[in-house]
């Protein structure tokens, strides 16, 4: 009887702290799921707040362009207006100081004078040419409550190419001696990309309202005529840009 009741004592000695290591076991695995929970839902988040962070707008431009003529307004066309659309982007927008990128498209018409090639009138004209205009600048931004400032400057390249206007047929006399249209719309395009008259320095200035996912205002472009100015001719050239402006957030 003794040896039975011996027999169960030391049964349940050693059975004891099984069952107590085993329930200590569940009870750090079930900490150790828990905390592998909140370390997960912790990583989503912070990753969920790094995709919502973005540092770029995309804007858009509509407004005239004018470009400054030093030419007797009897020789080609005064000071002509161009319209024109663009659109660009704002990188690094967390940052005052952005760079911004912008491209913006407009046409007008030319002659060629024997020497030059003019912008022209309806009635003079001989091109039809199309123009890109590409701004690679730095933007300082400052913002006052809903009021948006930015102020920069950079350079501008121009990319302009002509083709025969409309109504105009290559074999009609050109404005050079013994030259035809034809052979004056190749002159437009090769004075118009030689001597860098692609390369304009410029400065800008804007406006804009914040309204929450979106900003509206408006822009004012400088373009210096770099070639113009190495040659002597003052700002011929120069072009002036005014533009509506929508910034999307």
């Amino acid at each position: 009887m003794k040896k039975i009741f011996f027999l169960i004592l030391t049964t349940i000695f050693f059975l004891t702290p099984v069952k107590k290591s085993y329930a200590q076991e569940l009870q750090e695995v079930d900490m150790e799921e828990s905390s592998k929970g909140i370390t997960s839902q912790t990583g989503q988040n912070i990753i969920l707040s790094q995709k919502k962070e973005k540092t770029y707008d995309i804007f858009f431009t509509l407004g005239p362009n004018l470009m400054l003529n030093t030419d007797s307004p009897k020789n080609s066309a005064p000071h002509p207006i161009m319209y024109s659309l663009g659109f660009g982007m704002d990188f690094f927008t967390n940052l005052p100081v952005r760079f911004q990128p912008h491209v913006h498209f407009f046409t007008n018409y030319y002659l060629w004078d024997g020497e030059a090639a003019r912008p022209a009138e309806v009635e003079n004209r001989t091109a039809t040419v199309f123009s890109a205009m590409l701004d690679l600048n730095a933007i300082y931004s400052l913002s006052y409550g809903q009021n948006i400032f930015q102020f920069g400057g950079g350079i501008g390249f121009l990319a302009r190419y002509g083709i025969l206007s409309n109504g105009v047929k290559s074999s009609d006399e050109g404005g050079g001696t013994n030259t035809t249209a034809g052979d004056d719309v190749s002159k437009i395009n090769s004075y118009l990309m030689g001597d860098m008259r692609f390369l304009y320095p410029e400065v800008s200035f804007s406006y804009l309202r914040n309204l929450g996912n979106f900003s509206v205002g408006g822009e004012f472009r400088a373009y210096i005529p770099l070639a113009s100015l190495s040659k002597g001719d003052g700002l011929d050239a120069a072009i002036f840009s005014l533009s509506a402006k929508i910034v999307i957030k």
